[in-house]
């Protein structure tokens, strides 16, 4: 997934198909993410969210740890 952050953050509206909240928009087409960032300047940041089953295996782990 990818964070699309337009120069304007209180951007209200829709471009290219996407929708902008403050400035702010959630996509998961790295294509569409590379236009935003190579053509229109955005600031693009890659997102690598865990499943929240792979963050409770996780903290049992942990917990069995101790």
């Amino acid at each position: 997934m990818y964070k699309i952050l337009t120069p304007n953050r209180q951007y209200k509206g829709t471009i290219r198909g996407v929708s902008f909240i403050k400035g702010e928009a959630v996509i998961e087409d790295k294509q569409r993410a590379t236009y935003f960032e190579e053509t229109l300047g955005f600031t693009v940041e890659e997102i690598n969210e865990e499943k929240k089953s792979e963050k409770k295996a996780t903290r049992s782990q942990k917990q069995g740890d101790k």
